[in-house]
């Protein structure tokens, strides 16, 4: 089973590159694999500032960051200096310098497709004295992304200003400054846009046309202790784009001011550097239209992925429709905004009492701040509707209600509704009741009925692995080895084939080691399709032992032999030093193991005295023995901490050695192993009585 997650950045490039390269891929991984439709070429930038080769920082380490960042988007491939692939349509070539300007470094990309002349993007500044420029990598991917989607950036760097929104009421000026301050606090994290003061005259539209790149946000603040209201525009030359308001009281927006500035600030990213132009135009020509245009248009942005553009239209055409204020949580809700989202839940529920909808959708937000008794409510309130019995089994079963979170998921279930999300759930009902036959048969059918790319793919085949492993604990082996010819089929992995072997290991301690030759090939199969390196599930750097061990198991003893011998020399390269806490895992420990099963093969098919291989295996253990411990270091409360995920046992091998080797053999082959017990501390194992 995966015991480890983490990301590997496999880039050899100064630290504060990669660290900023790594963030991108983590903010933009799409896990349900998006289809390629960009590709981007990209050549060797040409690196000018002296400062960053004297740092080993050459052309093709630069144009793999480039590569890296732009790859980190999940429908984007970018490669270096080849030809674009079939699958995507859209193809951009990429040239660009690295140059000094004054103390700093700056980025200058120069973007063409096949048939048009280059052109600029940029200059982006990504080196400061101090440092790495917090945000420069991401607008760099950002500003090429533009150059695909028709924005209505055009790859520099756009000014922006709030020097034009009206303030009135007492508190009005005051809110206008917090507002200015904390807009230009998140202004830093905007690719391609950047903060700019200018004189107040250039609110007017004739000003305006003297800095074409230049955009304001103009509007109206409108506060005192009654009440506040916020109603911001952004706007360039002819454009008028309404952007997200605010109602509520000065109490109110100290909890949601957060939120709401996020909103804007990711809003403005969004219109200038992601949404069509000729979609962002038809925002700002609908913006004073009548409600009945402003609900249709708010509809349409919202079923046309651009929900930033639908937030001020169905915010101004919700008042008193139920339907749309369930609209409107829903498009705040596919923003992150669950505050906003809430509200506007709660108003299509004040004007709809019987809105399932709504009321299943303000349960899910309930849940996820853990205000469990007002969630269950909702969903209560929302009846059959449908998804709102998967969300409530699954509160059900938080609080530990099992019993009631099964009847929940059953009931929906025989409504008819098709939920992987109450299959999951069933199953996760079913090991812990030690149902495990029943949870296989349902996974399995799962899936079965799923395919790759499938969100809830991963999901199935990580519970189903669970379910194999319980089993196999639990010594129910052929609900276990179900499982994994299920897993086998559908969605093999090392890990799969790891289980799988240690299974039919299992099997052969019942059948007189008749299915050795089974745990030879499956775990064969683990060592040729595990990576070298297994930080994700260290247990498979480990395979190579129980190849060796089911060898010799097989009655192969030359090969068990070698198998071990591989994984003893490989680790004494290595080095036997104790796990450390900047360290993922360690393995030094299963060195001695190594020693015992070449020791052992070698005894049993050689003519030596044992105190020869007795005494090659002191040597192995060392001066000071400890236990055959595989250690990983955690986070946990206390920062990293040590945690033993997996112990050796020679259980299996002394049966063997007590009931298939000849006297001899066998007496030698237990005093290696009581040599090892004994002096690690490891649980002492024994023949089975006669």
């Amino acid at each position: 089973m995966t015991l480890l997650r983490s990301l590997a950045v496999a880039v050899a490039l100064p630290i504060l590159f990669v660290l900023e390269a790594s963030d991108a891929s983590a903010q933009s991984k799409n896990p349900t694999g998006a289809s390629i439709s960009k590709h981007v070429v990209i050549e060797d930038p040409l690196i000018l500032d002296s400062r960053l080769t004297d740092k080993g920082i050459t052309p093709q380490t630069a144009a793999e960051v480039l590569r890296f960042i732009l790859s980190a988007n999940p429908d984007t491939i970018a490669t270096i200096g080849r030809a674009a692939p079939q699958a995507a349509p859209s193809t951009l070539f990429l040239a660009s310098k690295i140059d000094r300007l004054g103390e700093a470094t700056v980025w200058t990309g120069f973007a063409r497709t096949s048939t048009s002349s280059p052109l600029r993007l940029g200059p982006v500044a990504i080196l400061y004295e101090n440092g790495l420029r917090f945000g420069s990598l991401s607008e760099i991917s950002e500003l090429v992304r533009a150059q695909f989607t028709n924005s209505l950036s055009d790859g520099s760097s756009a000014g922006l200003s709030l020097g034009c929104v009206k303030s009135t009421g007492q508190l009005g000026p005051r809110l206008q400054q917090e507002i200015f301050y904390r807009f230009q606090s998140r202004l830093v994290m905007v690719p391609g846009v950047h903060w700019q003061d200018l004189a107040s005259d250039f609110c007017s539209d004739e000003a305006q046309e003297q800095f074409p790149n230049q955009w304001r946000i103009d509007g109206r603040i409108a506060a005192d202790e009654g009440g506040i209201s916020i109603e911001p525009q952004l706007s360039r030359l002819a454009l008028r784009i309404p952007l997200v308001a605010y109602r509520g009281t000065p109490s109110t927006f100290r909890d949601d001011q957060g939120e709401y500035y996020d909103l804007l600030t990711r809003g403005v990213s969004a219109i200038i550097n992601q949404y069509p132009a000729d979609i962002v135009e038809i925002a700002s020509s609908s913006r004073d239209a009548g409600i009945g245009v402003q609900s249709e248009q708010g509809l349409r942005f919202l079923g046309g992925n651009v929900p930033h553009l639908a937030l001020r239209f169905l915010q101004r055409a919700a008042t008193g429709n139920p339907n749309l204020n369930y609209e409107l949580g829903t498009a705040f809700q596919s923003l992150s905004a669950p505050r906003q989202a809430e509200r506007a839940f709660r108003m299509a529920i004040a004007g709809n009492p019987a809105h399932g909808l709504a009321h299943r959708d303000l349960g899910e937000i309930l849940f996820k701040q853990d205000k469990f008794e007002e969630a269950a409510k909702e969903f209560e309130r929302a009846g059959t509707t449908s998804g709102a019995a998967e969300t409530y089994a699954q509160l059900l079963y938080s609080q530990g209600r099992r019993a009631e979170a099964r009847e929940k998921a059953v009931s929906a279930l025989e409504r008819g509704e098709r939920s992987t999300g109450l299959q999951l759930l069933l199953a996760r009902l079913d090991i812990g009741e030690n149902k495990l036959t029943d949870a296989v048969e349902r996974l399995s059918s799962q899936l079965a009925d799923s395919h790759d790319g499938d969100g809830d793919r991963d999901r199935i085949v990580k519970l189903l692995k669970e379910a194999a492993a319980t089993a196999l604990t639990r010594r129910d082996l052929p609900t276990s080895e179900k499982a994994l010819d299920a897993l086998i089929e559908r969605a093999p992995d090392p890990e799969v084939y790891l289980v799988r072997g240690r299974v039919a290991v299992a099997k052969s301690k019942n059948n007189g080691f008749g299915s050795t030759e089974e745990a030879v090939l499956f775990f064969t199969k683990a060592l040729e399709t595990k990576k070298d390196k297994n930080i994700e599930n260290p247990e498979l750097d480990l395979v190579v032992l129980e190849l060796a061990e089911a060898l010799f198991l097989d009655g192969q003893y030359v090969q068990a032999a070698a198998k071990a011998g591989s994984f003893f020399s490989t680790q004494y390269s290595r080095g036997q030093e104790e796990p450390r806490p900047d360290s993922k895992a360690t393995t030094y420990r299963y060195i001695p193991v190594a020693a015992l099963l070449q020791l052992s093969g070698q005894q049993v098919i050689r003519s030596s005295p044992v105190e020869n291989a007795l005494e090659a295996l002191q040597r192995s253990l060392g001066k000071s023995p400890k236990k055959p411990e595989l250690i990983v270091w955690v986070t946990g409360p206390n920062g990293r901490e040590p945690v033993t995920v997996a112990q050796w046992s020679f259980a299996t091998l002394r049966l063997y050695v007590c009931t298939q080797l000849g006297s001899k053999k066998r007496d030698e082959v237990a005093q290696l192993i009581d040599r090892f017990e004994g002096e690690t501390g490891l649980e002492k194992t024994f023949c089975p009585t006669r």
